[in-house]
């Protein structure tokens, strides 16, 4: 009798777990479409713009402050784009198939993301990738979410920190990849650490 209300206690255990992650699956399902959908509602009057801007160059040809003006806008609008089409290849995860990619490139590029508020939370982003680290085959689009999770987390925990014990000190974010092997097996190591 004891043996199998043990079983049932670990069976109910694994039922639990198995919901709580079909419910975060879910979650993350519903967050990409939502960013699938903000990237195109921005993408398309994105464009007018830089049609607009485009003509508007045509017409300034010979004011040079107004072309310089022009200019630095549909560069800001081509960096606009990219952004969106990252954010789209982001929000397609689930579709994705096993690439080769860099490791510190995808976390690079998640960074990227981000940057802006660690800056503004005045938090500093320092990196230490060894040299020469492989490509990996890898679904770029849950390893990014995986790393766009951890630097939330490092965030918050780093903010929470700084309320209470790192008050007027530095806040730094560090991030190290790195080569390591035990035996036969070679891995990669990726350590955020918050200081």
């Amino acid at each position: 009798m004891e043996s199998r209300t043990r079983d049932l206690q670990e069976a109910y255990q694994q039922l639990e777990a198995a919901q709580a992650h079909l419910v975060q699956s879910s979650k993350l399902a519903s967050l990409g479409e939502l960013a699938a959908g903000m990237a195109h509602e921005i993408n398309n009057p994105m464009t007018i713009i830089m049609n607009y801007v485009e003509l508007l160059l045509d017409e300034v040809e010979n004011n040079q402050e107004a072309k310089e003006y022009c200019r630095e806008i549909l560069s800001t609008g081509h960096r606009i784009s990219a952004i969106l089409k990252d954010l789209l290849t982001f929000a397609r995860q689930d579709s994705q198939k096993y690439t080769t990619a860099s490791i510190p490139e995808l976390l690079d590029k998640v960074l990227s993301f981000i940057i802006k508020r660690l800056e503004k939370e005045g938090i500093q982003v320092k990196k230490q990738y060894d040299p020469d680290l492989p490509f990996i085959s890898v679904r770029k689009g849950q390893l990014e979410q995986v790393f766009l999770n951890l630097i939330i987390n490092a965030k918050d925990a780093l903010l929470e920190k700084s309320a209470s014990k790192l008050k007027g000190r530095e806040k730094i974010l560090s991030i190290s990849i790195s080569k390591q092997q035990k035996g036969s097996a070679k891995f990669m190591q990726i350590i955020l650490e918050c200081a």
